[in-house]
């Protein structure tokens, strides 16, 4: 919103002091507008009465009010209030105050249609004796331009003086007048135009000779014209020393596609800039230097989300969160599938993983092998398999059972030492040197085997066991320990059975879950909703609509986006700072048309867009954006495939990027068309502050 330039151009007309009439002029009744939060009906009264009594008495309200109106949000509220205030007033017969309402509206919003059709409405209830003064003052600038041929201005002023008096012969003459000497200009500047996009078209095909003549007509028609001039001195000199200065470019062009292959960009780039210093004009080298930047970008924000990946990596490892961690591992193998971080970081999760679902596996054999010992008496292997599951997973309960299996065991070796020399004792009546001859190798057998048990070798023990029995079949003792084992070999099968098929079920599943993803609609939707909403708040909102546009292109049920997508349209709309073309024109094939702005300042150049609504009208056309500084051509940008099998298209470039753009003080558009015509239905230059 900006105050200054309502009050003191567009509302030159509208902010007219009415000294005779009580309430516009009334200082009690400013106040008490401005004491009700009436803001800019109070301005509009102080004005009043800062005009009539030709001092300064109020500017400090004044300024403060005009800087108070400066919020948009304010100046919207305070518009709806003039016109609901303007609205009431006028029910109740008031219409001083409706007046003021009105008047009021117009300085928020000068183009607003309403207020003025409701003070044509009540202006016969009001005596405005400046009306026929403010005329008098507007028909003389007008006239003013009108005499120094500034007639885009002057029609403008014209105007203005008819919504004072409506359909005035004098203005509306004027106007009829000034807009046949504009037509007159128009058919010249037409039919030069022709000859100059001829001529540069001819001069970028290299036709030069033929370039030469269509300048020179064009120069005929304006001979004050530079810019015909300067191509004409252009092509002397290229005619004179064509051969090296074609050679010279297409070498640096070929050098830079050659490097452009090999992924070189930083040479492509010095190679395309040498060829622009060359022929400045020339599109392709402008279009790949822009082709690399925006490939830097990409790789910027790959290489940004990369390392977002990665941290997240190392932060759910690090909270051994294994699960988060190797989906974000997957996530980055996606993007860099021969990634050795990566991998490695996959290798470690998935042994991590595995190697907890094994431990699962075995505390549960472990604890129910000790289980079955301990039902058994077996209280070293109970004690065994207890300690084993422990180192697996701690608890309390387990360690004081394994402390009470001390007990146990002791008590059943005294009690095995009691048999023993029980036994003992009963051999004594026995020949003892006889026994102990055919008993030692077996005792011997069953030794090794007692001791290979406890270790847990059991191949080796039951190979001893086995061996006692051949030499005395039908013990019981090594029967029912080869048994024991037999049945420790089972489980230990069973377990590594387990282990397997938990292994193979894991990673059938994974991969199941893996390609149905990819099979996903909403997998692919994220990837690019998420893209979409990180341009978003980067601000770079032609980069996140192209994201968004996509997804809607193909689900347009999809909520989110359309949330974002409606969003960045909005900002759009409501930050028009040219509008170049608001009604369709078509662009015939082999064509231009020149779309002229009035230069941007530093600020507008911040944050700037050109947005463009076209659609094909026949073939398949190509359309060549040029960025042109005083007929000179700084370079552009280039739109293909116009119609992706919708009506139109709409396109936002991000200028502000753009060296040519910032450096040069572009101030028209020559538009293209190649293979084809088209029809644009917009042109806007848009800057987001």
């Amino acid at each position: 919103m900006k105050i200054r330039y309502c009050i003191t151009v567009v509302c030159a007309f509208f902010a007219i002091t009415l000294y005779s009439q009580t309430k516009l002029t009334d200082v009690s009744v400013a106040d008490n507008l401005y004491k009700t939060g009436q803001y800019v009906q109070a301005l509009f009264v102080y004005q009043n009465i800062e005009t009539e009594n030709g001092g300064n008495q109020y500017d400090k309200r004044i300024k403060e009010i005009e800087k108070m109106l400066k919020d948009e949000t304010l100046a919207n509220e305070q518009f709806q209030n003039c016109i609901i205030s303007g609205n009431s007033a006028i029910k109740n017969n008031d219409y001083e105050l409706a007046y003021i309402c009105f008047k009021a509206a117009l300085i928020l919003k000068p183009e607003a249609n309403f207020p003025k059709n409701k003070l044509a409405d009540i202006s016969p209830h009001i005596k405005d004796p400046s009306i026929e003064k403010e005329y008098q003052r507007i028909v003389k600038i007008a006239d003013d331009y009108y005499g120094e041929q500034e007639y885009d201005l002057a029609i403008k002023m014209y105007k203005e003086a008819l919504f004072i008096k409506t359909a005035d012969a004098y203005c509306t003459g004027k106007i009829t007048e000034i807009e046949a000497i504009q037509s007159k200009e128009l058919e010249n500047k037409k039919l030069y135009d022709d000859y100059i996009f001829n001529a540069d078209r001819l001069m970028q095909n290299a036709d030069y000779e033929s370039a030469k003549a269509e300048y020179q007509k064009a120069l005929d028609l304006f001979p004050r014209e530079a810019y015909p001039k300067q191509k004409l001195a252009e092509i002397n000199s290229v005619l004179s020393d064509i051969s090296a200065t074609k050679q010279a470019f297409a070498d640096a062009v070929s050098n830079g596609d050659r490097a452009f292959n090999n992924e070189q960009y930083e040479q492509a780039k010095n190679f395309y800039t040498e060829a622009l210093t060359i022929d400045p004009t020339a599109q392709y080298p402008t279009t790949m230097l822009a082709t690399i930047q925006n490939i830097y970008k990409q790789q910027n924000a790959k290489e940004d989300e990369i390392l977002v990946i990665r941290n997240k990596i190392y932060s759910a490892i690090e909270a051994k969160q294994y699960n988060i961690a190797l989906s974000h591992v997957q996530t980055g193998l996606r993007m860099l599938p021969t990634d050795e971080e990566f991998i490695s970081q996959r290798s470690l999760v998935d042994s991590i993983i595995m190697q907890r679902k094994l431990n699962d596996i075995n505390y549960d054999n472990y604890m129910s092998n000790a289980d079955e010992y301990y039902s058994q008496k077996e209280y070293e292997m109970a004690k065994y398999h207890y300690t084993k599951a422990l180192e697996l997973k701690y608890s309390h309960n387990l360690e004081s059972k394994i402390n009470n299996l001390d007990t146990l065991i002791f008590k059943a070796n005294q009690e095995k030492i009691v048999a023993a020399k029980t036994k003992v004792e009963k051999e004594k009546t026995q020949d003892v040197t006889t026994t102990e001859k055919s008993d030692k190798p077996y005792k011997d057998a069953v030794k090794k085997g007692d001791a290979n048990y406890k270790k847990g070798r059991y191949e080796v023990a039951r190979d001893n066991y086995s061996l006692a029995l051949k030499l005395q079949p039908g013990e019981e003792y090594p029967q029912s320990r080869i048994a024991s084992i037999d049945s420790i070999f089972a489980r230990q099968q069973k377990v590594e059975d387990s282990i397997a098929l938990a292994k193979k079920e894991a990673e059938d599943k994974e991969r199941e879950e893996y390609f149905e993803k990819l099979k996903t609609p909403a997998v692919v939707t994220a990837a690019t909703y998420d893209e979409g909403v990180r341009y978003f708040n980067q601000k770079r909102y032609d980069l996140a609509y192209d994201k968004f546009d996509a997804i809607l292109s193909k689900y347009p049920e999809h909520a989110a986006s359309g949330a974002y997508y409606d969003s960045i349209l909005t900002i759009f709309n409501n930050n028009t700072l040219r509008l170049l073309q608001a009604e369709p024109v078509i662009i015939q094939e082999n064509r231009g048309k020149v779309f002229s702005f009035n230069k941007l300042n530093g600020d507008e150049l911040e944050n700037s867009y050109l947005a463009v609504v076209v659609k094909k009208f026949e073939g398949e056309p190509r359309l060549y954006i040029n960025f042109c500084h005083d007929k000179n051509k700084m370079g552009g940008v280039v739109l293909k495939d116009i119609v992706e099998n919708r009506a139109e298209r709409a396109v936002y470039i991000y200028l502000s990027d753009k060296i040519y753009w910032r450096r040069d003080e572009i101030n028209y558009l020559l538009l293209l068309a190649e293979s084809g015509s088209c029809e644009v239905v917009r042109i806007e230059i848009i800057s987001v502050k």
